[in-house]
């Protein structure tokens, strides 16, 4: 495998790394997590290492304060690449802000992701930047709460949004940790009704589409299948 092609699995190995805990993880586990031979897994950690986005102490690895900002840019992109604007190509979701100024933040060949176009704020991105950095698991494993399907659950990981979006959620019950069951779905992209707390309500598919969660019980084809297209 290319060098160019092993750099691009060190962002998922540090959220198997990540969301292990700092426990010791088998690398052949590792190996069949993400689909490649133990020797690349190894060349990988090679360049980690070398780069400080890793330590070793006693057989375990742990992510750095430099491999966190790897991991963190690596989830800002995943979500915007496969939900925010997943029908856009590369170069029409990489922009700069208006004016020419580079609105942000997670640097990528000298481009940055205008998130402002997207709701966020300079009085919240650092907000939802640790939002990002408290998900609990592999950003891979995440979806919006309106690719489930009737009957189907998923614990919140966290809410797309400036703050005081996210506050209004949280105000009726919407929080991190919370287990959400989607009741019934209208067509069209029309309201959700959900059941979280023993409360059931409606919400809106754009709200429903930043509402992050991760899927828990017996999944429906359809979304196992999405789950599949947006790694």
């Amino acid at each position: 495998m290319s060098i160019q092609k092993l750099e691009e699995l060190i962002p998922c190995f540090l959220e198997l790394i990540n969301v292990n805990g700092g426990e010791s993880f088998p690398l052949q586990k590792i190996a069949d997590e993400l689909g490649v031979p133990v020797s690349d897994i190894e060349n990988v950690i090679a360049i980690a290492q070398s780069n400080d986005l890793i330590s070793k102490d006693k057989g375990i690895f742990k992510v750095t304060k430099k491999g966190k900002e790897v991991l963190r840019i690596h989830r800002e992109k995943y979500l915007h690449d496969r939900f925010i604007h997943p029908r856009k190509g590369l170069r029409n979701m990489i922009r700069r802000g208006r004016g020419g100024k580079r609105h942000h933040h997670g640097k990528m060949n000298d481009e940055f992701i205008d998130w402002d176009r997207h709701g966020l704020n300079n009085s919240n991105i650092s907000y939802f930047y640790r939002n990002l950095e408290e998900i609990e698991g592999r950003i891979e494993d995440i979806l919006p709460l309106a690719y489930l399907h009737t009957g189907e659950k998923g614990i919140i990981q966290f809410m797309f949004g400036g703050r005081g979006q996210v506050q209004r959620l949280a105000d009726l019950g919407l929080t991190p940790g919370a287990e959400i069951t989607i009741n019934n779905k209208a067509p069209f992209h029309g309201p959700i009704e959900i059941c979280i707390r023993n409360t059931c309500l409606a919400i809106g598919n754009k709200i429903a589409k930043r509402i992050f969660v991760k899927p828990v019980g017996e999944l429906s084809i359809r979304t196992r299948l999405a789950m599949q297209k947006s790694r």
